[in-house]
């Protein structure tokens, strides 16, 4: 009698199950048809019987607001039976419900949770979750180990994002090799990012051999996508002829598309290939129009190009006025070049009226941005006392900083302040040292120096 209970009861289930699942295809058919309630009806008569399947997909149904509004309480309820019963892509979905905080406070511990149960089953998707988890440290303390190898299963699984990610953390590390091989991987997915990515590595032979034309390949697959830097990058290739047949229509065309996304620089260059002729006819009229385009959108560069057309007269009237005008705003934008520009003028006290003070004031911002040559000029108006107190240790400094970048005439200036103990400890060594730099790198009073010096001090090995 037992037996025969016990069989009736193993029936029943077995039945109960088979309906539930010919009622989730029901609802998957009335779906496609586009009987939207009819499957709704469907997939929850299923659910309440305790099917997974059918709980997931009303679930889904609710959090995409697929047919309907967002519901995410409705969401949550089936996402979190079905869950519940082993789904593992509702697990998943839980972990983003409540990383994101899909209707409701976001909370990366119970996300965490649910990526993982999904992920130690091989969830690709939950996998590459719980490696962003772990790199930008939600939910678990910060371990980049921990999310490459999360970031290794998915992307062995073929999970394009993860085969970014993946490369991207490789590339970091400096290994560049196989960063290649994942960003290539995924860029073959149609992933834009890493289309261009791979494209950068191509084009400066980075971890690959350098390959202008699979470079080419792949911003122009990039670009295509709209990805503003393939779209320039492409135009800038199609000017030089690298990987490409040179073309200027072709360069012309994909700077207008990335300038129409917003993108100053190749609007910039549009106004570079009508001044000088690059690919297209000189056209100083177009040009100027361009610059003053991005000029209005206050593009440094635009606005210091007006300023050297203006003070040359090159496609304008000539116009000093309306040079400084422009090279003041380009100043003010952050363009050190403008900067420098502005300082040599209040030196010459030509085109403006001498002012020490502001030519000071000029150079010392072009210098903070890293510019040498205005690094030097800081550091020999601090030396003599010019526009500014007279200060050696702040002309060691400066010149220091310029004379790191080779430049010459700031390395022999740094010599002298070591011979002379000036702004520094006194240290002969050290001067030979940038007296040696300073001629090897032209400068012909540093090579007159070294000269005297090498017969009572020969070079060694260290020295040439």
């Amino acid at each position: 009698m037992r037996t025969s209970l016990l069989t009736c009861a193993l029936l029943l289930a077995v039945s109960s199950s088979s309906w539930a699942a010919s009622l989730v295809e029901q609802g998957d058919a009335a779906k496609a048809a586009g009987h939207y309630t009819q499957a709704t009806q469907y997939y929850r008569q299923a659910a309440e019987k305790g099917d997974s399947d059918a709980q997931y997909k009303l679930g889904r149904w609710y959090l995409s607001g697929e047919v309907t509004s967002p519901d995410y309480s409705e969401a949550i309820k089936w996402l979190t039976m079905a869950a519940d019963g082993g789904k593992v892509e509702a697990q998943t979905d839980l972990g983003e419900v409540n990383l994101f905080g899909l209707g409701i406070q976001p909370d990366p511990v119970e996300a965490y949770k649910w990526f993982s149960m999904a992920a130690y089953q091989g969830n690709a998707v939950a996998q590459f979750n719980l490696g962003l988890m772990y790199q930008n440290g939600r939910g678990v303390p910060q371990d980049i180990n921990e999310a490459q190898k999360w970031y290794t299963d998915a992307a062995k699984q073929g999970l394009a994002n993860a085969q970014y990610a993946l490369a991207s953390v490789l590339y970091s590390q400096q290994k560049y090799s196989k960063a290649a091989i994942w960003y290539e991987r995924a860029a073959k997915q149609d992933l834009v990012s890493a289309q261009y990515n791979i494209g950068v590595m191509f084009m400066n032979g980075t971890g690959v051999k350098q390959n202008f034309k699979l470079a080419a390949g792949w911003f122009k697959k990039a670009a295509e996508q709209d990805h503003v830097g393939a779209q320039v990058n492409l135009a800038s290739m199609y000017l030089t002829g690298d990987g490409v047949k040179k073309d200027g229509q072709q360069a012309l065309k994909w700077y207008q598309l990335a300038a129409r996304q917003g993108d100053l620089n190749a609007l910039f260059r549009i106004g570079k290939m009508y001044e000088e002729g690059q690919g297209l006819p000189v056209d100083m009229d177009e040009a100027i129009a361009v610059y003053r385009q991005a000029a209005k959108k206050n593009f440094p560069p635009a606005m210091f190009t007006l300023g050297q057309l203006y003070s040359e007269g090159k496609g304008v009237p000539q116009d000093d006025s309306e040079a400084v005008s422009w090279f003041t705003r380009a100043a003010d934008q952050g363009s050190a070049e403008a900067q420098f520009t502005l300082g040599q003028m209040f030196g010459a006290g030509k085109v403006v009226s001498k002012n020490p003070e502001k030519e000071f004031k000029w150079y010392k911002r072009a210098a903070e941005q890293g510019l040498p040559v205005a690094q030097y000029n800081v550091g020999w108006m601090y030396a003599n006392g010019a526009g500014t107190s007279q200060d050696y240790q702040q002309a060691f400094k400066w010149y220091g900083l310029a004379a790191s970048q080779q430049y010459a005439l700031a390395q022999l200036n740094l010599a002298i302040l070591y011979q002379n103990g000036q702004g520094t400890t006194r240290d002969i060594k050290k001067a030979i040292k940038w007296y040696r730099l300073s001629a090897r790198n032209g400068n012909e009073q540093a090579q007159s120096i070294v000269e005297q010096i090498n017969k009572q001090f020969p070079p060694g090995p260290d020295d040439e």
